[in-house]
């Protein structure tokens, strides 16, 4: 059994048979190159407190999560579900990770922006009149809920009928997960916009327990799964702000090309640069602000 296993902004160590540790670290990663080994001071704690805020907000709300609880500022306790290809760390499971991950949409921004200007995603199956003018930021006529793979290099959009069929789930099952995301989206969006943010968009992860329950696992609604912005001035105040700064360096480029050429060979992917001392701290003060606004971490 193994004694840890590092993510690339965590640690997950056993406590119990079915229990484990999630212990958040000041690490940082983009476009699934994976850890940065340069740090970024007490955005650990801000996610934490972000998580621990969003499995309460879930709790009130009736909503099932693997969230047991929180044990110091950077530390949570949740029950372990297995992973696929990995053993049990804690030596027994709850019940399984399912294969896909779920993005939730209610603005246009992005990703779906892109495929949107690329002519990849037609405006009018995602609810819009035609001859509609979408634009960055447009609310989307309803809430869009799509799947992408979860445990490969880099992730893929699936259809709704490949992710049933990699998630193993019956009709039933994925019509209980659809509601379950959007009572998750509805009750952490209301937290947000009494924070004065608004969260367009962000992504889920869902287990299934021996019993067949679909719940909420791993973490959501931190400055990491949801894009957040400031409602006064839409500034950004999510992991978009490094996704931006690294879009304007030539780096990112050349990870597309590495990505293109190595596609499952991280090590020819290029390292990520330096960020400036000054970009360090504007990001590390952002983190801070959603924390001690959204979940009331430091106020």
């Amino acid at each position: 059994m193994e004694n840890s296993r590092l993510g690339s902004t965590r640690i997950m160590t056993p406590v119990e048979p079915g229990v484990i540790a999630l212990q958040y670290t000041d690490s940082w990663s983009a476009f699934d190159r994976g850890s940065s080994p340069q740090t970024i001071p007490g955005i650990g704690a801000a996610r934490c407190a972000c998580a621990v805020k969003s499995f309460r907000l879930a709790a009130e709300a009736g909503l099932p999560t693997h969230f047991l609880e929180q044990v110091d500022p950077v530390t949570v306790h949740v029950q372990e579900f297995s992973v696929p290809s990995r053993k049990s760390l804690s030596g027994e499971v709850q019940g399984r990770v399912l294969d896909a991950e779920w993005l939730w949409r209610a603005y246009v921004y992005g990703s779906l922006l892109e495929r949107i200007q690329k002519g990849k995603a037609d405006p009018v199956s995602l609810g819009f009149a035609p001859g509609a003018v979408v634009t960055e930021g447009t609310k989307l006529p309803h809430l869009i809920q799509e799947c992408t793979t979860k445990f490969e290099p880099t992730d893929r959009h699936l259809t709704d009928a490949e992710a049933r069929e990699r998630t193993g789930l019956t009709e039933t099952q994925w019509e209980a997960a659809r509601q379950l995301l959007i009572g998750a989206v509805e009750v952490i969006g209301k937290q947000y916009e009494r924070a004065g943010f608004i969260s367009p968009d962000g992504k889920f992860e869902l287990g299934q327990t021996a019993g067949g329950k679909v719940i909420l696992v791993d973490v959501f609604g931190t400055p990491d799964e949801n894009r957040i912005l400031e409602k006064a001035t839409g500034d950004v105040y999510s992991k978009d702000i490094l996704r931006n700064y690294l879009k304007t360096l030539p780096w990112k480029d050349e990870l597309d090309r590495a990505k293109a050429a190595y596609p499952s060979n991280k090590s020819k992917w290029p390292e990520y640069p330096t960020l400036p001392a000054d970009f360090i701290d504007l990001v590390a003060r952002r983190y801070a602000e959603v924390a001690k606004r959204y979940a009331g971490s430091g106020a």
